[in-house]
């Protein structure tokens, strides 16, 4: 979601990972700092007022200084915030009286800092935002179609040449989504290799598959980890998505294969689809990301049968 304000002449991105860096307030508004180097000027004598624990009136106070700071250096301030849901489990650091979407609120008023935020979840969004959302364009990442796929390839790749069967299988594999195929072109790239052909093609994501410090592996590890924030439960992802693989697509099925409740596997299934892992088809729900299948089926290979091939 994107909420922007007045420009400014030059324009400082600020970028922080709620999921992994924000554990105080001061987690949060450190990254202003750099913004305000941008000016030349050295010392603004906010460094000692952003604490770990501050009071709501501090915080306040601190974001509208650092509005007034960045408006008087003519200076606009992008705020990324990633995974901003995780800022909901963060509130014992925080006084009773601000909560996580009181400083967004706080931020939002402020004329010189721009905010993106992303979540992996609209409804946990909506709960922890309500009314706040409104006032965001809220975009859904969409897969690209083929030729969007291809498109995006040839402005990676640039100079590589890379022939017709591997462009589709590709395709195949990602389904057009934009983290895979970035993977995917990155690991190329650090190939050093001139011209793609399928054969090829394969060679580099066998190996990179197998490669625990590879680009792709550790792209999809990521990807991986952050499914198992939203869906969690790590042995029944893998096993149900095995399953599926393997043509059995229907709750029923799948929960009789399992030995568990109908209505167990019918709400992974349902968290599968909402992350876009899984879809509805003709016959049952499909595995959309047959990347990360095969993936999985490296990283736990006592999940998946000898030569398993998704």
């Amino acid at each position: 979601m994107i909420r922007s304000n007045a420009k400014s002449s030059t324009l400082v991105p600020i970028y922080v990972d709620c999921s992994r860096h924000v554990l105080t307030p001061g987690d949060l508004l450190n990254p202003f700092l750099a913004a305000l180097s941008y000016t030349g000027r050295i010392e603004y004598h906010v460094m000692g007022e952003i604490a770990r624990i501050m009071s709501s009136k501090d915080v306040v106070h601190l974001i509208r200084m650092l509005n007034e700071k960045l408006i008087d250096a003519n200076i606009k301030s992008l705020l990324i915030l990633d995974h901003v849901e995780e800022l909901k489990h963060l509130s014992r650091y925080w006084d009773m009286r601000l909560t996580p979407k009181g400083i967004i609120e706080e931020i939002m008023n402020s004329d010189a800092i721009g905010l993106i935020c992303s979540f992996t979840s609209l409804n946990e969004a909506n709960n922890m935002f309500g009314g706040l959302i409104d006032l965001f364009i809220v975009r859904k990442v969409d897969r690209l179609n083929k030729h969007d796929t291809t498109q995006l390839l040839s402005s990676l790749l640039k100079d590589i040449v890379i022939d017709d069967d591997s462009l589709e299988w590709i395709y195949e594999l990602t389904r057009g989504l934009p983290l895979h195929i970035h993977l995917l072109a990155a690991e190329i790239l650090s190939r050093e290799v001139k011209n793609i052909s399928i054969d090829v093609l394969r060679e580099i994501i066998n190996s990179a598959l197998n490669e625990p410090h590879s680009i792709l592996h550790m792209g999809l590890r990521i990807y991986h980890h952050e499914l198992l924030k939203v869906i969690r439960g790590r042995n029944m992802i893998v096993k149900l998505l095995l399953l599926i693989s393997k043509g059995i697509s229907s709750a029923s099925s799948i929960a009789r294969s399992m030995g568990r409740p109908a209505q167990y596997i019918a709400e992974y299934i349902r968290r599968l689809i909402e992350v876009d892992v899984l879809a509805h088809g003709e016959r049952g729900v499909i595995i959309k990301d047959l990347l990360y299948i095969k993936w999985l089926s490296k990283e736990f290979p006592s999940n998946f049968p000898l030569g398993f091939q998704p």
